[in-house]
């Protein structure tokens, strides 16, 4: 100990008292799929059995409207979903009504994959905004990704936000 720069090899006996509750492949049964999003980087992960197994280029929430963080799970899942406009200054003059699938001033194209108040995961003919801070909170993905992504969750698939 007086000569720090020697080198000292330490041997500590260790003994395995109780084991993890739960394993690796129980947690694959359990979470079939995860969605794992990085704000940052634009970019939506989904894990089967928890591994990785795609990647999509997203848009997000941009200043003052951010995508919020955390870790949620998918609460709703829609084909062709109306927009229910929030009561909000920035739908203008659409604030609060409902606009059906199909009507241009609907954002919402293809699928919609609801997880925390109002935000979700849906399609959008606005290509140039994906790899950006463009929405109002929603993860915006192309229409042929957001088929893809719709078929391979369920609702309750966890879906964790950084």
């Amino acid at each position: 100990m007086a000569n720090p720069a020697q080198e000292r090899r330490v041997e500590v006996a260790v003994k395995v008292t109780e084991r993890p509750d739960r394993t690796f492949e129980d947690l694959a049964k359990r979470y079939p799929a995860v969605i794992a999003v990085d704000r940052d980087a634009k970019q939506l992960r989904l894990y089967k059995n928890l591994q990785l197994d795609k990647r999509y280029k997203i848009a997000v929430g941009k200043a003052g409207t951010e995508t919020a963080a955390g870790r949620y799970k998918i609460v709703e899942k829609t084909v062709d979903p109306p927009w229910h406009a929030p009561n909000k200054a920035w739908a203008g003059e659409l604030a609060g009504q409902t606009i059906p699938p199909g009507d241009p001033r609907n954002p919402l194209e293809a699928r919609w994959m609801g997880f925390h108040d109002g935000q979700g995961i849906h399609g959008t003919k606005d290509l140039a905004s994906l790899g950006s801070a463009a929405s109002h909170g929603c993860i915006r993905m192309s229409v042929p990704a957001v088929k893809q992504l719709f078929r391979e969750v369920k609702v309750g698939t966890p879906v964790f936000m950084q």
